[in-house]
């Protein structure tokens, strides 16, 4: 039986594909191992929820350099206790996800001569991956772009437990409804908007549906006949099937998402997001028509909705592009497949 290590943690945007290969390669008849950050991270929560064996890690999140000698202390401690479990363990093979935990698994893969290999969700390799680049055999990415730039990479697109909607969406010019939501922990900007929209303007040709995360209690008053506010969403397949039109940030899965339910967006980019991934992500998607670029304010998201309305050829149109940012293979099947032809090879 195979060994591996699969290393991702900090959000979910490394968590949850990681968390899909991870079941995927165990049905592959694989034995694996998360190495996640400390022990109440959330990809710690997660592996415990989902029953999967679990190692953790200090938190290696880079905090400047006042604490740069307490971070390369860390940093050796995480590199000791897995430089022990690798000569306890002896994977085959250690596939790196981004976030701080791959940093010290990568390092581990280099010096015990393991085989290395990552996976990038976003437009831009993460510094982390970055970082381990040179030392891969292979890697995959969502975002064909970065491969003319790193040529050991991939196009194969985000592993996600959702399945793909293959037959398109049409919209008629009725009722359009709209989902509105910022990524698991909300998004005040959109919140915001969302709030001025339902106060100031009348859509009854529109119907919405808000995620307002833990920091929008108060949008919970403006429940009525046409919204439905929640502060959280436990059913997101259920959501994104119902809408019409989606009002989001750009983060990975949250696209791979959109694309998997064919389901066109105005897209508001998270402007603090690390090298500015968010926005490059949402160009991808611009650029071929399947989403636009959201507006700042209240005012122009109203003009933006009345214009799809008013033209649902357009609509449509961006439902087939959407559909069409769909990965030809499942990801998964593409990263198992290319791994294991390798392993058989050594």
């Amino acid at each position: 039986m195979n060994k591996f290590w699969i290393a991702a943690g900090g959000t979910g945007g490394h968590i949850y594909p990681a968390l899909h290969l991870y079941e995927e390669m165990t049905k592959a008849g694989w034995h694996g191992t998360w190495i996640g950050g400390e022990e109440e991270s959330l990809e710690k929560t997660i592996c415990k929820q989902n029953q999967i064996n679990f190692f953790s890690t200090d938190n290696l999140k880079w905090q400047g350099f006042a604490r740069g000698l307490q971070w390369l202390f860390k940093l050796g401690r995480s590199v000791s206790a897995l430089w022990r479990l690798q000569r306890k363990e002896k994977p085959s093979f250690i596939l790196v996800m981004g976030g701080y935990p791959s940093l010290s698994s990568g390092l581990v893969a280099v010096i015990s001569r393991t085989k290395l290999y990552l996976h990038e969700q976003n437009s831009v390799l993460g510094q982390t991956n970055r970082s381990l680049y040179p030392f891969i055999r292979s890697g995959f990415v969502a975002y064909g772009d970065l491969c003319k730039r790193w040529p050991k990479l991939q196009l194969v697109g985000n592993p996600s437990r959702m399945l793909p909607m293959k037959k398109p969406k049409r919209w008629q010019g009725d009722k359009l409804k709209i989902l509105s939501f910022g990524g698991s922990g909300g998004a005040r900007q959109i919140n915001q908007l969302i709030t001025e929209i339902n106060k100031k303007h009348t859509l009854p040709q529109c119907e919405f549906w808000h995620i307002a995360g833990k920091q929008g209690n108060d949008m919970l008053a403006l429940n009525g006949a046409n919204i439905k506010v929640e502060t959280y969403n436990h059913d997101i397949v259920k959501a994104l099937q119902w809408a019409d039109l989606a009002i989001t940030r750009s983060g990975a899965m949250t696209l791979t998402e959109l694309a998997l339910n064919g389901l066109p967006a105005l897209l508001l980019p998270y402007p603090f997001a690390k090298d500015n991934h968010q926005t490059t992500n949402a160009e991808a998607f611009i650029e071929q028509g399947a989403a636009l670029w959201c507006a700042n304010t209240a005012q122009g998201v109203v003009d933006q909705i009345m214009a799809l309305c008013e033209n649902p050829d357009h609509y449509n149109a961006m439902v087939d592009k959407m559909l069409a940012m769909q990965p030809a293979v499942a990801p998964e099947q593409v990263i198992i497949e290319r791994i294991g032809a390798d392993i058989k090879q050594a």
